[in-house]
């Protein structure tokens, strides 16, 4: 991976955390894609075996062609990178952090918690 590359990484994990990137979920289960003006990123995680997750980071530009791919499965520098950026977008999406904290305000006041079975299947 170039150092251009671990630049639009480490530049998407600061402005995905500052909430200045509206990442969308991807056609597959654990896959992430931010579509910007002439490209579109694409960050996923596979795991076919838990002890050895699989990182993927696509850069496809314009036309829709994959510019450039990674799949990193080794520890180091640039699979941690691709957590990294891979769970500071699974959290923007899904709203992990938003929704714990929301929880901890709640369940921590003063008020009686919870409501009325509604019929939803959660």
């Amino acid at each position: 991976m170039d150092i251009e590359t671990r630049t639009i990484i480490s530049s998407l994990i600061a402005k995905t955390k500052r909430h200045e990137a509206i990442w969308n979920e991807g056609n597959r289960k654990g896959e992430y894609q931010l579509v910007l003006d002439r490209a579109m990123i694409v960050v996923a995680l596979n795991v076919k075996q838990p002890s050895q997750p699989i990182y993927a980071f696509f850069i496809y530009n314009d036309n829709g062609v994959i510019a450039e791919s990674h799949y990193i499965s080794t520890k180091g520098v640039e699979f941690d990178m691709l957590k990294e950026l891979y769970e500071t977008v699974e959290n923007a999406v899904l709203k992990i952090e938003v929704t714990k904290q929301a929880i901890i305000e709640q369940i921590n006041s003063s008020v009686i918690v919870g409501q009325e079975d509604d019929g939803l299947p959660f």
